[in-house]
């Protein structure tokens, strides 16, 4: 169903991004990898997952949120090659050379070409949230090199760091070639049909104005429409609203806290996003009521500012003005004001 919380197995219950399904499908087997890139609670994950679950050849699924590095990493090729292989044996010897945070066997190599030789004709490393795995920009650059059969397709929620680890800043992955697919928030127009095909669905009839009223309130992040659509089957509309809001507001309030938490300007970063919170504006209005606070913030800095919020998904740009991208950012930071 539409408004399951999941992550989507099937394509009948994702909705819409056809473009980007089209993209990715249409060149498994042409490219060495593919990046889906895109803003929190948009999608990518269950775009990866429908079509990891079509593909009949052998593939891994890594979720980087959940291993702690590239040794663990390790682990999944071999899952991969015992399918190719019955009579594969894990990865033995270890006399080691260094690869950023893991040491890898000299025999890796090796036995690395050993399963792709075995693969007869392709197969698929799929890795969600990839900017969390530590040291992944040198293992990913590796298996780019010493590989002609396998696939790795990708996404990552923080854009800025999913392009520094496919090749940004002369990092690892630099000069090797990949797709770039990028998803987008739906329009008002199409959020509206998700609603309504999801409320069909379920055989339960919603008046307009309420549809109209979630997406003023929640915006159009397939995310929060789908929890939204979940509660709203069971409870009545104010109250679904309020607890989307609610939850919402404690996920990217940890969300910030995150980011922030690594930041050396996390005052500034804070201010631009308080400063953005009551509507969109120019990068001149951004940079002179942040100078009212902050009398010493360079020009320059600015503009890196807003760029790294940019990459991060925190703000987009639209034409020559900033905003935040996600609703929920807006009803979090205006909370906090009180």
């Amino acid at each position: 169903m539409l408004f399951d919380l999941g992550v989507k197995k099937k394509k009948s219950d994702f909705f819409n991004y056809e473009n980007q399904y089209l993209q990715v499908t249409g060149n498994l087997y042409k490219e060495k990898l593919i990046a889906i890139v895109g803003i929190r609670r948009i999608g990518k994950s269950s775009l990866m997952s429908v079509i990891y679950h079509e593909l009949k050849d052998p593939k891994v699924w890594i979720d980087g949120r959940r291993i702690q590095d590239t040794r663990e990493f390790i682990m999944y090729l071999e899952d991969l090659a015992s399918q190719v292989s019955l009579s594969y044996k894990a990865f033995k010897g270890l006399s080691s050379v260094g690869l950023g945070p893991v040491t890898l066997s000299f025999k890796f190599q090796k036995e690395l070409e050993d399963i792709d030789d075995m693969i007869k004709d392709h197969a698929f490393v799929f890795i969600d949230e990839i900017q969390s795995i530590k040291g992944i920009d040198k293992m990913l650059a590796y298996l780019y090199d010493h590989t002609q059969r396998i696939t790795f397709v990708v996404a990552g929620s923080e854009i800025g760091v999913v392009d520094e680890v496919l090749g940004g800043k002369g990092g690892a992955m630099s000069g090797r070639l990949y797709l770039n697919v990028d998803m987008k928030p739906l329009s008002r127009e199409s959020a509206r049909e998700f609603l309504v095909r999801g409320f069909a669905e379920a055989g339960k009839d919603i008046p307009s104005y309420e549809i109209n009223d979630a997406l003023t309130k929640l915006g159009t992040l397939p995310g929060w429409l789908t929890y939204y659509g979940n509660l709203r089957l069971r409870e009545k509309h104010s109250l679904a609203i309020r607890r989307v809001i609610k939850d919402g507001k404690v996920i990217v309030s940890e969300e910030i806290d995150h980011f922030l938490s690594s930041r050396r300007n996390r005052k500034r970063y804070l201010r631009i996003l308080r400063i953005l919170s009551s509507g969109k504006k120019e990068w001149q209005e951004i940079y002179n009521l942040l100078k009212l606070k902050d009398k010493k913030v360079p020009k320059s800095r600015v503009s890196e500012f807003l760029s790294v919020l940019q990459g991060f998904g925190f703000v987009s740009k639209i034409d020559s003005f900033y905003q935040l991208s996600d609703p929920m950012l807006n009803q979090f930071l205006s909370s906090a004001k009180k």
